[in-house]
Formats: C-alpha cells, structure tokens, sequence
C-alpha cells in the first residue's frame, strides 16, 4: 500500500513513485531532535487551549506555536501522545523517540497538562482563551490489524462540549467545515478522529495542521478560506507524459535493503534497512519537479512567508503603464555547458558548473555549505577549467570578463572550506584580473597553494591508463609553458561558463527599436560618448545587456542610464531634429514603402481627403532618409537635404574647386 504523497506521485505515471517514506525516514535518521534549535519566534499575546494531545492536538500545538501563540494543551491521560503512545505498540513507535518529539514541541513554548479531563468548553473562555481545538480523538474502540484503541469509551464526553454533532458508523462526531475545521461554535474548531471516526495517524496530523491554518486566521481576523482545491495534485496529460518518456528514460525506485531472514524472528528490528547517502540521493534525484520546474507548487513557501509576499492564486496579466522614459536592463543567460561534450557535463556526476558550485558552497545549499562529491565524500582534489563557452571561435570569441575572477573565488572557497585538505588546479588561457583589488586577490591565491596551469583544458574523461587515474576524474590539458600535453587526474571539475545573450534579446530589440551585434547584445548609439543611449529617444541601456560585465561595471552604468532618464523626465519635453522625413501629399500615393522601411515606424498610412497619403511622426523620426530612397514618386524628403538643395550643395563645392 502506498502512502498518500507516493499514490499522489506523478513520477507513478512513468514507472514508480518516488520512495517518499523511505527518504523521510532516512532524513529522520539523520537529525537528532534533541539538538535542534529553537528559533526565534516572535510571541503573540493571544492564546489556544486543545483538548487533547493525540497526532492531530500535537501537529497543530506545533504550528501555533511557531506562529507565536501562546497553546495549552489538556491530556485527560497520565502521558501525552494519544493514540500514538496508547495505541501503538513499542516496536512500531518507541516510547522515548515519541518522547522527544513532544519534548521539542514543548520546548518551542507549549504547556501540557496531564490528568486534566476538560467536560465543557465555557470556563476556558473565561480564563482568557480566544480560540479552543477539540482533537478527543474517536469515541469508540477500531481494531487496526493487532492493534486496539486503548482510547475507547468516552460516552457523553462530547454532549459537555454543546457542539452540533453527526452520526456515523453508530457513532457520534463533531460536524464540522471540513475546509475550515471550524464547528457550530465560533472560535472553537475539530480535527482528527473526533470528526471522521477512526483514520490513520497521517490523516490526523493533516487535519491537525489544517485546523491550526484556520485559527490562525480566525485570531488574525481575516477570513476563513479552504484551501484544499489548489494542494491537490494534478495527473499529468498524455502529451506531458509522452515528452516525460522522451526526455527520462525508464528507472525504478532504488530498493531499500532488508534485514536477514534469521535476524527477523530474534526481535523487532525493521525489516526495511534505512538508505545510505547515495541510495538517497539517486532516489531522490528521480523526482521529477526538480529536474522540470523546480516547484510543485505544494504552497509550503506561502505559508510560512511572514510578509505574505507569496501569493499562488495570482494569475498572469498584461499591464498597460505610460511611462516617459525605458531602461532595458534584461541581462544576459549563463552557456550551457553541455554543449562542449569534451568536459563531461551531463555526463560525468562530479563535473559542475561555476553556478551549481556557488549554490553548493552556500550555507542555505543542499549540502548546507559541505564542498562534496556525488557520494557524500569530500574531494582530494578539484580542477577548475577556465574560459568554457568564452574566447572560443566555435562558440563565443569574445572573453567574459567574470570567469576568471569567479574562478579564482572557487579556488579560494575550496581551499578554505576543506581547510587546505584539497589540491586545487586552474586551467587558464590568460589571468584576467583587472578590476580594483582582483590582482592582490590573484596573488593571495596563488599563496594559498593553488596550482596554476597556463593552457586551455581539452577534455575532461573518466579513461584511466595509470593507477593513479582510476576512479577520478582526467583533465587533459596543454601546458603551454612546458609546451607539452598533460593528464591531472581530480576528482571534481568546475567549469567556468562564461556569458552570452539572451535567447528572446531579437524580441526586445524588435520591440524598443534596438540594434544587435554578432554576438546577440544590444549595441548603444556610442562606445565612448553615448554608453548608455540608444537610437530611440528615452530608451536607455544598462548592464550585460550590452555585453559580459561585473557587478562593479554594471551598477555604475546603472545609476548613469538612471541619471539620465530622470534628467529626460524633468526637462519635460525633448529637443526634435531639423532634419526630418517630410511627404509631399500632391505625389504620394500612399503606397506604404516608407512605413515597411522604418525601424522607427515614424511614417503611417492614412487617409485624407478620400485618398491614401503618408503621414510622418516627426518626434520618431530620426532623419536616416531611408524612406526617401525606397519612395517611387519622390514624395517622401528629409528637411534640409531634398535634391535642390543638394544639388546647390554640389554646385558650390564645384564652384571652390574649380573656381
């Protein structure tokens, strides 16, 4: 039997669920409850008494308390647990690992008192409780297997509660807003077996959360919303599942490992062994939010966003703004390093990008700021290949300007995060340090220990021809100050992708009139005296839309494409040029030639006096003359140059020279 998150799973669609229980039990394993930190919750003045302390009162004690609130907790019982301390036998459930979990859920601030037996609800009311959760649990005994409800026979308990019940199975419930938990009362609420009879202890602690969400917003004064329809999971299409079967191919769920059959009858151990770090994190890496989106969008983020910042509801929308200037600064896409086979990215586990290496090395990362290998190991020795996608006639001639700098970053963070354990290696085509401070920083380096290779790395293979070589990872690499070719065995690879333009930057050129180089970026209207202007007025350029630059570089210009916008906008007006399109309407047939020429779509078609002319918009229109070179009448000039004039001009050149 799956359990609800496996049979909700979409990976099932292919060929197995991802093993959720298996990986939750193995991050159980790892973390010791008894040392987990409080965290600094910020206390509310209002306060929740739940009667009861079962998995449904303990999940929602829990998440209460997080949100500040001060929560009581009243147990009829000597112990608090429920039916998970009185209901399931210690084999299945220990007794002291149920005894730390409810010892750190009293240590973030929740009072639970024992042998206290709650038979109406009102005199909770008049010691200052605001809101009450009823989780009493099933007023009947349920046989589960060799498992019997010691919370059995609670007859009359609910008629003190003065709440509207229904029956179910012979049973009596508490009715209640399945969406909401709330019940006939307002500020009290159920959850658990007390309103659907006897469950498992998942749908419990569900329902547990579930109620505490709607006293949260019962106490917040806002109002109270179901939230069920967008958790529920979507069952993918069959053209989503045909692309799916085309992109991964077919991987069953890794095995856990079993205990020996002649172990099994000599106590009560699992039988089912708990996964190894890399039997975890091959699983793990079958799901396929993760390797699609990203989000599953389980709403997990929205809920725990104090600045309700987060919003899942929201929909697309296209907002119409007028505005009197633009800056375009959509910035650039990182090469895809999987498009230079040679150094195995894809291919081989160990071999990273320069981004996927930053977000290992941060604290808030996968592996909590650990430099590791894919098996959890830490790295003897790292390479780290300079220049990939950049300074390359195959892909991109021009150099990135980051790469090498972000290269020796790395080698810096390796250094110090193995503690000087790890042997580093740079493979280089040339040491680019030229911003304020990167020279000095170079230098710190390379007394660090880091090993510099001048040459551009070839490939990065897994083919050993040493001893040395097996298992790790070959760099294979010309040292042009040895002038010969070199084998480095690592065993990790960092490669040092390098900028390029963005995929859609044709869109946005087509959009706000812009210019592309080869390359793909932006051109500006001039290198040296009009960095940031582009050849429509009010649109500016900033950042490495216009080409690789550092943070440094791209805050500077920045502040000068705000300077100038704000400098446009307060003027209030702009200043026209003279010499602009003009038509003459006596011969224009309004053909429409000069509307299709111009990127500045300053000449439009319409019709006056019963008959078709072109009409120019002289702020747009920036003078180039294209129009008047494709006009087949000769309608459409610009001031100042029509032939006459021209003609005079010549005639006078003509007349020093000659003269």
């Amino acid at each position: 039997m799956l359990c609800p998150c496996e049979d909700a799973c979409n990976r099932i669609q292919l060929d197995e669920p991802l093993a959720s229980r298996a990986l939750k039990m193995f991050v159980t394993e790892q973390i010791d409850i008894d040392s987990l930190e409080i965290p600094e919750i910020t206390p509310k003045e209002k306060k929740v008494a739940i009667i009861g302390s079962g998995p449904a009162g303990l999940s929602a004690a829990h998440d209460l308390a997080f949100k500040g609130y001060s929560v009581t907790m009243f147990e009829a019982l000597p112990e608090p647990g429920g039916m998970l301390r009185y209901g399931i036998p210690e084999y299945r459930l220990p007794k002291d690992v149920l005894r730390k979990e409810i010892g750190y859920i009293q240590r973030l601030g929740v009072e639970i008192k024992t042998n206290h037996k709650i038979d109406t609800l009102d005199p909770l009311f008049e010691q200052g409780y605001q809101a009450i959760l009823v989780t009493v649990g099933s007023p009947q005994s349920v046989r589960r297997g060799a498992v019997v409800s010691a919370l059995s026979g609670r007859p009359g308990l609910l008629k003190g509660f003065r709440l509207e019940s229904a029956r179910l199975d012979g049973q009596s419930l508490l009715k209640v807003d399945f969406g909401t938990f709330a019940t006939s009362r307002e500020g009290i609420f159920a959850a658990g077996d007390v309103t659907t009879g006897p469950t498992s202890v998942i749908s419990a602690i569900a329902s547990g959360k579930k109620a505490a969400r709607s006293i949260n917003e019962y106490l917040e004064g806002e109002v109270l919303t179901s939230k069920e329809d967008k958790r529920t999971p979507e069952k993918l299409g069959e053209q989503e599942l045909a692309a799916l079967r085309e992109r991964f191919t077919s991987q069953n769920r890794v095995k856990a490992k079993e205990i020996e059959s002649g172990e099994r009858i000599s106590g009560f151990e699992e039988v089912e062994k708990v996964y190894s770090v890399s039997e975890a994190q091959e699983e793990a890496g079958r799901c396929l939010a993760s390797q699609i989106e990203g989000c599953i969008g389980c709403g997990e983020c929205e809920e725990d966003c104090e600045a309700k910042a987060i919003d899942f509801s929201q929909q697309d929308q296209t907002i119409e703004i007028e505005v009197g200037t633009i800056i375009v600064a959509t910035g650039y896409d990182i090469f895809d390093a999987s498009r230079m086979p040679q150094y195995g990215y894809g291919k081989y586990d160990n071999v990273l990008t320069g981004m996927e290496f930053e977000r290992m090395t941060c604290a808030g990362g996968p592996t909590s700021g650990k430099i590791q290998l894919k098996d959890g190991r830490e790295p003897e020795s790292v390479a780290i290949i300079h220049c990939v996608g950049s300074r390359d006639k195959n892909y991109h001639p021009y150099c990135s300007r980051v790469c090498c700098m972000y290269g020796l970053k790395h080698a810096h963070l390796v250094k110090e995060l193995t503690e000087n354990r790890a042997e580093v290696y740079e493979f280089y085509i040339d040491m680019r340090s030229f911003s304020k401070a990167c020279e000095e920083f170079y230098e710190r380096t390379s007394q660090e220990g880091v090993k510099f290779i001048r040459g551009k790395a070839a490939q990065v293979t897994d083919r050993a021809i040493t001893e040395e070589e097996k298992e790790k990872l070959i760099v294979v690499a010309e040292d042009t100050l040895l002038g010969q070719i070199i084998r480095v065995p690592v065993d990790m690879a960092i490669l040092c992708v390098g900028m390029e333009a963005r995929t859609n930057a044709a869109d946005v050129a087509s959009k706000f009139t812009l210019t592309q180089d080869a390359d793909g970026f932006f051109i500006e209207t001039h290198l040296k005296l009009a960095p940031m202007e582009t050849p429509s007025d009010g649109v500016f350029l900033a950042g490495c839309c216009l080409g690789p630059k550092d943070i440094p570089d791209t805050v500077a210009q920045a502040s000068g494409a705000a300077a100038k916008a704000l400098s446009m906008i307060s003027k209030g007006r702009i200043t026209q040029l003279a010499a602009t399109a003009y038509v003459d309407e006596i011969i224009c047939q309004g053909c429409g030639r000069c509307e299709e020429i111009c990127t500045f779509h300053a000449p439009k078609i319409i019709s006056k006096n019963g008959s078709l002319v072109s009409s120019v918009n002289e702020a747009v229109c920036k003078g180039c003359g294209a129009c008047a070179v494709v006009c087949p009448t000769g309608a459409m000039s610009i001031r100042h140059f029509n032939m006459q004039q021209i003609e005079s001009l010549v005639d006078g050149l003509l007349e020093v020279v000659h003269g």
